[in-house]
């Protein structure tokens, strides 16, 4: 009997000292995650302010186009929807021409010469939306294009 009793005290000490250790690890576990959603926090923050700006500068945009522009704008989503992407791309090029500070219009067709492997195009394009709306994200695939340039070159 006292050798079963020693066995369950035993048993009960290791499950305490389990117990004290897992405790340790538990707090640990609780610091990183507080840490990793602060940082998440922190970055959705920043993107979020990235977004706003854009929202804003696109109603702002949307706000100001008149009847002739939402109808090129119609245009080509009817075409693109309709897989036309030939007739697309003539209406965005008017589009520009008769719209060059429209950012959207120019970055529409910034991607399109980029997806066409046009790089030199694609980044006059750009660097017009970005001196239209100088968002990071139109900076970097600026900064990208002049890099794949230049190692073409």
């Amino acid at each position: 009997m006292q050798n079963e009793n020693a066995d369950i005290l035993s048993e009960l000490k290791k499950l305490n000292q389990f117990n004290a250790n897992s405790k340790k690890y538990l707090i640990v576990f609780l610091l990183l995650i507080g840490i990793s959603i602060g940082f998440d926090i922190f970055v959705g923050n920043q993107l979020k302010y990235e977004e706003k700006k854009y929202y804003e500068n696109k109603n702002k945009l949307l706000e100001s186009r008149n009847d002739e522009e939402l109808s090129l704008w119609r245009d080509i989503q009817d075409k693109l929807y309709a897989n036309d992407i030939e007739n697309a791309i003539k209406v965005l090029k008017k589009a520009v021409d008769e719209h060059p500070n429209n950012y959207y219009n120019q970055a529409e067709l910034g991607d399109y010469y980029l997806r066409t492997n046009q790089p030199k195009k694609a980044l006059e394009h750009y660097e017009k939306v970005y001196s239209l709306i100088p968002l990071e994200k139109y900076g970097k695939i600026i900064t990208a294009i002049k890099k794949r340039l230049a190692q073409n070159s």
